[in-house]
C-alpha cells in the first residue's frame, strides 16, 4: 500500500463575498490596530447588520454604513500575501459564523478617542478598545 501523499494545502478556504467585503473593511479601518480592536470593528458591523438589516440583506450593506464612520483611508485592496489582511479574513469568518466575542457590548458606532463627533456628545461609551470608543445607539 502506498502511504506517500502529495503536498498538503494549508491555505484557508476561499472567502465568500460578505466575508471578503467585511475583511477589506476591517483591513482599511484597523490594519494598524491590535487584533482585539479589529475584532471590535467587525463586531460593530455585525451589530449594525443585526439591528438595521433584513436577515436576507447582505452584510456588505452594514459595511457601507460603518465605512462612513470608520475614517478608513488608503488603498481599497491589500497586496497579495499581506499578513494583516490574512488576520482580517480570519476575523471576518468568525464574525459571520457568529463565534466572535463582542468586545463592544453591542455597540453600533465608534470613533477614535482623540475625536469628539457631535453625535457622541452626552453619550456614555459602552466600551473602550484600543484607540476607539464604542457606543450603543438607541433607535
Amino acid at each position: 500500500m502506498n502511504m506517500i501523499r502529495g503536498p498538503r494545502d494549508f491555505s484557508p478556504p476561499p472567502l465568500l463575498d460578505d466575508q471578503a467585503t467585511l475583511a477589506r473593511l476591517i483591513w482599511r479601518a484597523a490594519r494598524y490596530a491590535s487584533v482585539r480592536e479589529r475584532e471590535a470593528v467587525a463586531a460593530v458591523v455585525m451589530n449594525r447588520w443585526r439591528h438595521n438589516c433584513d436577515a436576507r440583506a447582505p452584510i456588505s450593506d452594514a459595511c457601507i454604513a460603518v465605512e462612513g464612520i470608520s475614517g478608513s483611508h488608503g488603498p481599497r485592496r491589500p497586496e497579495t500575501g499581506d499578513v494583516d489582511y490574512d488576520c482580517c479574513c480570519r476575523i471576518a469568518r468568525r464574525a459571520i459564523a457568529g463565534v466572535l466575542d463582542d468586545p463592544t457590548n453591542g455597540s453600533t458606532s465608534f470613533h477614535f478617542v482623540d475625536a469628539c463627533p457631535s453625535w457622541s456628545l452626552g453619550r456614555t461609551p459602552s466600551a473602550w478598545v484600543g484607540g476607539r470608543l464604542f457606543y450603543r445607539m438607541e433607535d
